[in-house]
């Protein structure tokens, strides 16, 4: 069941969730939402607010907390954008 987007502040993301896997070698990984439904998918390049690597590339890890919008990618599919980690979620 897709959920649509909450109807709040745009300035802020709209979703919160935790990252299941991401693969920083590839660039790519998975959302658990929040709310419940599919795993989505974010690309590095939708990394706004994360780590970098030694070459500059965002990533997140495993387990971090974040908040995000969803939006549909080049593929037709959806996936994560503005992806930030919650900070107030015990990030340091």
């Amino acid at each position: 069941m897709e959920h649509p987007a909450p109807q709040g502040n745009p300035t802020q993301p709209a979703f919160k969730g935790t990252v299941v896997s991401f693969h920083r070698t590839r660039g790519y990984g998975f959302i658990l939402p929040a709310h419940g439904g599919r795993n989505v998918f974010v690309h590095y390049t939708q990394i706004v607010d994360g780590r970098r690597d030694g070459r500059g590339y965002a990533y997140v890890d495993d387990g971090d907390s974040v908040e995000f919008d969803i939006g549909t990618g080049p593929s037709g599919r959806r996936q994560a954008e503005n992806v930030r980690i919650r900070r107030d979620a015990g990030e340091q």
